[in-house]
C-alpha cells in the first residue's frame, strides 16, 4: 500500500515539473491548469492522511503505542518511506537526503519499465514492483495410503502421499502499471502423487486505481483478468496464506481441487455512506474449465483414465459421477455469476469482525439447460491487544458454511455411448452441504496453536461409477455406468474431520506447522484414519498486505 502512495507522490511531482509556462496562455488553459493543480493538492492531502494512519497502525503492530508526535512540522512524504519499501543502501531515516540529490521521475509518458524502481539519492531505490517466491512443502504419514489418501486429501495442493509433497512453488509479480491500473500475476508449480510437475497460472489480473467520470471516488473498483472468484473466505486464498496444511473438505467438493477461478471481470463497491466497512462484489466469469468444477467444467474432468475413472478412482469425475454432455457458450446465460456482500466492524479496541454472504450461479454440463447454484455465509473475528509484541498474542476465529444444488439432467445412456440399467439416468437434484470452523491462538511471540473441525454430506442420487468391460460377443470395450449409494461416493458421502495445529513462525517470511487429522468416512473400508503432516513455508521477496 505504501509503495502505491509513494508512486503517486512522485507522479504528482513529475506532473508539476512538466507544466508549461502560463505566460500568454489562454483563459481556458489557465482554468485547466488551476483545476489540475487543485486536484493534485487534494490527492496529496489524502495521501498524507492515509500515510499517517498507516504509520500509526504499523507502530501499534510493532509492539506498543503509536510514536508520540513532537511539536514539529509534519514529516515530508520522503521521510515516511518504510525500510521495507527501500532497497538496502545507505538508509538513514533521521537524515533524509537533500532535495538536490533526489532524481525526479522522467516527464511525459511513463512506462512500466521506467517505474521498476525510483532513485532516491542516498536513501536507496523505491521499489514500485514486488517480486516474491513462496515455497510450501510437507512431509508425513497416514494410516490410509495410495488412492484412499488422495481421496481424503482431495485438494490440488493438499499433501496426499506418504512421504514428501511439494505443495506449491509460487512466483508472484505485482505493481503499478500506470496511474490507472495496478496488476499482479501468480504462477504456480507443484508435483502430483505420480511425481509429475504441474504448472498453472493461478491468477493474472489488473485492478483499477482511477475510473472514468471519477466514479472511483465513490468506492467503485474494477478487476479484470484471470482470478479467484470473490466467494467466501477460503476460495480467495493462495496456498502460502493457508493457516492449516490442507484445504477444507467442502471447498474441494464444491469448487474442485484448485478453487473457483476463471477469466472474467469483477465490479466492486466500497459503500461510502455507512459508518462501517461494507463491500459489494459482482463478478462474471467463464463457466468452462477444470477450475469451474460445479459449473461448466470440461470433458476431461469425467474422462476415463487407464484402469478406470470417475468416483472410486483418482479422478473426481463430475458431481454424482454424471456424464459430461455439453458446456458450449451461446449467450450470457452460459456464464457464471458471483455476488458477495461483506460487512466489517470494530467491536472494541482489540476485537474486530467481518460477516459475509456469497452466491454463485451458472450452467453445468449435464445438459443445455442444467444449472448449479452455490450459496455461502462466513464469519471472521480477530482479537489483538494494544500494545502487542509484534502482533502477539492474538486470536483468529473463522467459520464458513456452504450449500450446493446441482441440477443433473436425465441422460440417454445408449445415445451417449454408455450402458446402464434401464437405458436412462433419471433427472435429479444433487444437494450438498459443508461447514468448517477454526480457531487460531497466537499465545507467545512466534508460536500459535489451532483447532479446526469440518463436516460435509450430500443427498439426492444415487451416484454413478464408470466401469470398462468387454462385450463377450463382439469383444469390444464398453463403458458401464453402475449406480452406487451416496455413502460410497468419496465426494458426496457424509464425513467429518478434526485437525489440531501447532505453528512456529520466527518471522513473517517463514513458518513451520505440525498438523494432525482425524478423519471419519463411510466410503473407505477403514472408517477412521489418522494422518500427521509437518509443513515448511518460506518467502523470498515481498508481497502486498493480505486481506482481512
Amino acid at each position: 500500500m505504501k509503495q502505491q502512495l509513494i508512486f503517486w507522490f512522485f507522479l504528482m511531482a513529475a506532473a508539476a515539473s512538466a507544466q508549461p509556462s502560463v505566460s500568454g496562455a489562454t483563459s481556458e488553459d489557465i482554468r485547466s491548469i488551476r483545476g489540475e493543480l487543485e486536484e493534485l493538492k487534494t490527492m496529496e492531502n489524502r495521501i498524507q492522511l492515509r500515510m499517517r494512519a498507516l504509520e500509526e497502525r504499523l507502530d501499534n503492530l510493532d509492539g506498543g503505542a503509536a510514536t508520540p508526535v513532537a511539536d514539529t512540522p509534519p514529516p515530508s512524504l520522503l521521510q515516511s518511506i518504510p525500510a521495507a519499501a527501500v532497497i538496502p543502501g545507505q538508509l538513514t531515516a533521521s537524515a533524509p537526503a537533500p532535495p538536490a540529490e533526489i532524481e525526479p521521475l522522467p516527464t511525459g509518458d511513463v512506462s512500466s519499465r521506467e517505474l521498476w524502481s525510483v532513485p532516491l539519492g542516498s536513501e536507496g531505490n523505491l521499489r514500485l514492483i514486488d517480486i516474491a517466491l513462496n515455497f510450501t512443502g510437507a512431509g508425513g504419514w497416514s494410516t490410509q495410503g495410495g488412492e484412499g489418501l488422495q481421496q481424503l486429501e482431495g485438494g490440488g495442493h493438499d499433501p496426499n502421499v506418504r512421504g514428501f509433497t511439494l505443495q506449491d512453488l509460487e512466483l508472484y509479480i505485482g505493481g503499478a502499471v500506470d496511474p490507472y491500473f495496478n496488476a499482479q500475476s501468480t504462477l504456480s508449480f507443484s508435483v502430483n502423487s505420480e511425481g509429475e510437475t504441474n504448472f498453472e497460472i493461478e491468477e493474472g489480473f489488473a485492478t483499477s486505481q482511477q475510473l472514468p467520470f471519477g466514479i472511483d471516488r465513490y468506492g467503485v473498483g474494477l478487476q479484470a483478468g484471470w482470478f479467484f472468484a470473490h466467494f467466501g473466505r477460503w476460495n480467495q486464498q493462495h496456498v502460502h496464506n493457508w493457516s492449516w496444511v490442507d484445504q477444507p473438505i467442502v471447498t474441494t467438493r464444491f469448487f474442485g481441487p484448485d478453487n473457483l477461478r476463471q477469466a472474467g471481470i469483477n465490479l466492486s463497491w466500497l459503500v461510502p455512506f455507512v459508518p462501517w466497512y461494507a463491500h459489494f462484489d459482482f463478478g462474471i466469469q467463464n463457466s468452462v474449465g477444470e477450475t469451474m468444477y460445479s459449473f461448466g467444467a470440461n470433458d476431461e474432468i469425467g474422462a476415463i483414465t487407464e484402469g478406470g475413472g470417475g468416483h472410486g478412482h483418482l479422478d473426481m469425475g463430475l458431481p454424482g459421477g454424471r456424464p459430461f454432455v455439453t458446456n458450449d457458450v451461446n449467450n450470457l446465460a452460459d456464464m457464471t455469476y458471483e455476488l458477495r456482500f461483506a460487512n466489517g466492524f470494530d467491536i472494541s479496541d482489540s476485537w474486530s469482525t467481518e460477516i459475509g454472504a456469497s452466491a454463485a450461479l451458472g450452467p453445468n454440463p449435464t445438459s443445455r439447460n442444467a444449472r448449479t447454484w452455490i450459496a455461502g455465509v462466513d464469519w471472521t473475528a480477530k482479537w489483538r491487544p494494544t500494545p502487542s509484541d509484534r502482533g502477539w498474542p492474538y486470536v483468529v476465529l473463522q467459520a464458513e458454511a456452504m450449500w450446493r444444488n446441482y441440477e443433473a439432467a436425465a441422460f440417454d445412456c445408449a445415445g451417449g455411448g454408455y450402458e446402464c440399467d434401464g437405458g436412462w439416468l433419471p433427472e435429479a437434484t444433487l444437494k450438498g452441504f459443508g461447514v468448517y470452523g477454526q480457531a487460531l491462538w497466537g499465545f507467545y511471540r512466534g508460536w500459535s496453536v489451532g483447532l479446526r473441525g469440518e463436516y460435509a454430506k450430500g443427498r439426492g442420487g444415487p451416484s454413478y461409477e464408470l466401469h470398462e468391460k468387454g462385450n463377450p460377443i463382439t469383444g469390444d470395450e464398453e463403458f458401464h455406468l453402475e449406480s452406487v449409494a451416496v455413502r460410497d461416493d468419496p465426494y458426496r458421502s457424509e464425513r467429518w474431520r478434526i485437525s489440531p495445529l501447532l505453528t512456529y513462525q520466527p518471522t513473517h517470511f517463514s513458518k513451520i506447522a505440525l498438523q494432525y487429522n482425524y478423519d471419519h468416512t463411510t466410503f473407505l473400508s477403514r472408517k477412521n484414519d489418522h494422518t500427521v503432516w509437518l509443513q515448511l513455508q518460506f518467502t523470498l521477496g515481498s508481497e502486498p498486505a493480505h486481506r482481512y
